[in-house]
């Protein structure tokens, strides 16, 4: 099922910085070391990063952060081999979440049946 109302959320942080809290355009120059992060995404010192995107300049301390990074903000301007390292990148994040989904699923399990154990056994 699809949101018929949604609209694009933007991906890159100076996309949400260029407006104020009202919603107007921020016509300040802002330097990136003085606008906080994005949340939810970790800031990469640039000793730090091994990968960088050519398109954009985002630095990525994996390969694969950088593939998939490419493949969703860049995939009309990717060559052959770029576009194998994204499904591959694709490829092993969805093994990871259903990994992720499975180890939840049962952890929610034996914690359900744990407590109603403990239920049985006090009441």
């Amino acid at each position: 099922m699809t949101d018929s109302n949604s609209t694009p959320r933007p991906d890159r942080t100076e996309d949400r910085e260029d407006r104020d809290d009202s919603g107007a355009p921020n016509t300040e120059p802002s330097s990136s070391s003085d606008v906080p992060h994005a949340a939810g995404r970790r800031r990469v010192d640039d000793g730090e990063a091994a990968f960088r995107c050519r398109h954009c300049g985002d630095p990525f301390v994996e390969e694969r952060h950088l593939a998939l990074h490419r493949g969703l903000n860049h995939a009309d301007a990717l060559s052959a081999a770029e576009v194998e390292a994204y499904r591959d990148a694709y490829a092993a994040e969805e093994a990871d979440l259903k990994r992720f989904r499975l180890i939840s699923l049962g952890a929610l399990v034996v914690l359900y049946f744990g407590f109603l154990f403990v239920y049985a056994v006090v009441t």
